[in-house]
C-alpha cells in the first residue's frame, strides 16, 4: 500500500535554512525510507493474518 506520508512518491519536501532564507528540497521519506510504500507490520504485506 502507498505510504501515507509521501503518497507513494518516496520523497518528501524538506525546508532547510540556507543563508538568508529557506530552501525547499526533496529528501527520502522517513516513514517508508524512500520506497514509496509501507508494508503492514501485522500481515507483512500478505493481506491476511493467521
Amino acid at each position: 500500500m502507498d505510504c501515507y506520508r509521501c503518497g507513494g512518491h518516496g520523497d518528501v519536501e524538506c525546508s532547510q535554512c540556507h543563508g538568508q532564507g529557506f530552501v525547499n528540497q526533496d529528501t527520502p521519506c522517513p516513514h517508508c525510507h524512500g520506497e514509496g510504500f509501507h508494508i503492514c507490520q501485522t500481515c507483512l504485506g500478505n493481506g491476511a493474518i493467521d
